[in-house]
């Protein structure tokens, strides 16, 4: 580019983000590039939850609804999508993309998916050890009595790069590192070398201040009456004008809610970093120590000092296992004696159901709460100071099998029906768990794959 900057849009922070705002960002943010984090450990456990109920799925559950809207303001002002809403499936989201932009007729397009993260075989074979418990893998699946579900490395800019390299439009990554999706970009368009660490650590400053979208314009913010955000309800989604030695603004569209300070994008520099002077990625460690964020208009911080230092040797994988499941039921109390009906019927009923249970099956954990009273804190709660007009009891259990998770909301009814008066509310679900782990693979053992479909105009056929 001829001034050497591009501007980035932080398209969204997570799988069901919001989709106007990022809309309004392609047809206003005069953007070459839109990019949205649509990851985590908990969001892709979920994904391949869809994906095992339907090996066609286990991609974005709102990626038709999020491409269909976003690519005609693409289309029309030259911004390029990247996204990992591909998820467990990326090339099943690729393919799911190409039938949105036939159906839609929005011409030519080239639509990449980035596969390879997918490592369940690689990780058998190389039986690493678990960060969590210490054991070998082949320990914690003969622990556990269930098989590996999923196994998914996270990767660096370089496919993301290479995919647009071959000209794609729109990117479909899988698992990948979040500040990845923003850095690809960067790489790209400035030409930066393979060893251009500083470099890399600076747009990873970017990307990670990117990542988590409006939490850098206001979002998370609040804290009033000590910090207000004007017009929270209508926060704008970030923008990042990146020069080419890595330093930029970070900004938002003119006219939208939320603000953009030094101190709101400090709290996002800080998010998920344990050491800022040796922040991880697949691409570059990242030195967020001498970072600079400077005020130089309203809603616009310039951001400078960010360092990096080699990438590492070895790469995260996060691992899934189906686990147990949660039989989880909630009865209401209210009136001016609620809480002690609540507390009455959790040691005169409930606890007792639960001991007979527990002689009976093989169940867990057990949690039981007073929503309203020390659900968040639990023992470190105080007692309320005055009686809670208003309480509801949630008792959930870890269970071996699905039956015993349905008997539990059947007994929390039967309480709900023979216990004290003041009862207003019951509710029950019986949900799978996919236990999350960590460990780490050879960065040579890990092949990331660029696949390039294509959608043409009938005369372009």
């Amino acid at each position: 580019m001829a001034n050497r900057t591009i501007r980035i849009g932080g398209g969204g922070a997570w799988e069901l983000d919001l989709i106007p705002p990022a809309v309004l960002l392609a047809e206003q943010g005069k953007l070459h590039y839109l990019c949205s984090d649509a990851l985590a450990e908990r969001t892709l456990g979920i994904a391949h939850q869809r994906k095992t109920d339907d090996p066609q799925k286990g991609y974005n559950p709102l990626l038709e609804e999020r491409v269909g809207a976003l690519w005609p303001p693409c289309a029309k002002n030259g911004v390029k999508l990247i996204s990992s809403m591909g998820a467990a499936n990326p090339d099943a989201a690729a393919i799911k993309v190409l039938e949105v932009l036939r159906e839609m007729d929005e011409g030519s397009a080239k639509v990449a998916a980035i596969l390879g993260d997918d490592v369940r075989d690689i990780i058998k074979e190389l039986n690493p050890q678990i960060w969590e418990t210490g054991q070998s893998l082949s320990e914690l699946i003969e622990y556990l009595g269930s098989d590996l579900v999923s196994a998914n490395a996270y990767l660096g800019s370089a496919p993301i790069v290479q995919a647009l390299k071959k000209g794609a439009d729109i990117v479909i990554t899988g698992r990948c590192s979040d500040p990845a999706l923003f850095l690809a970009p960067m790489i790209y368009e400035f030409g930066w070398e393979e060893d251009d660490w500083d470099l890399k650590g600076s747009g990873t400053v970017i990307g990670h201040l990117l990542e988590c979208s409006v939490q850098c314009t206001g979002g998370y913010f609040a804290d009033p009456p000590y910090k207000v955000v004007p017009r929270i309800g209508d926060i704008g989604f970030p923008i990042a004008i990146v020069e080419e030695n890595g330093h930029g603004v970070v900004t938002k569209l003119e006219g939208t809610g939320g603000l953009v300070n030094p101190a709101t994008c400090k709290e996002q520099l800080l998010y998920e970093v344990h050491d800022p002077a040796n922040y991880i990625t697949p691409d570059v460690v990242a030195d967020f120590s001498n970072v600079m964020l400077k005020q130089i208009r309203k809603d616009m911080v310039r951001v400078s000092g960010g360092k990096g230092r080699q990438k590492p040797e070895m790469l995260k994988v996060t691992l899934g296992f189906w686990e147990d499941w949660i039989g989880e039921a909630q009865l209401g109390y209210a009136g001016p004696d609620a809480y002690e009906h609540a507390k009455f019927v959790v040691d005169e009923m409930i606890q007792p159901m639960l001991q007979d249970m527990k002689t009976k099956h093989e169940i867990g954990e057990v949690r039981i709460d007073y929503i309203g009273v020390n659900s968040l804190f639990g023992t470190a709660a105080p007692e309320p100071q005055a009686p809670p007009n208003e309480v509801r009891i949630r008792v959930a259990v870890r269970c071996k099998n699905r039956e015993i998770g349905e008997r539990i909301g059947m007994e929390m009814m039967n309480i709900g029906i023979f216990g004290p008066i003041g009862w207003g509310l019951a509710t029950s679900a019986v949900t799978p768990t996919l236990g999350v782990y960590s460990t780490l693979i050879p960065r040579e053992m890990v092949t990331p794959q660029v696949l390039l479909h294509h959608v043409l105009k009938e005369r372009e056929l």
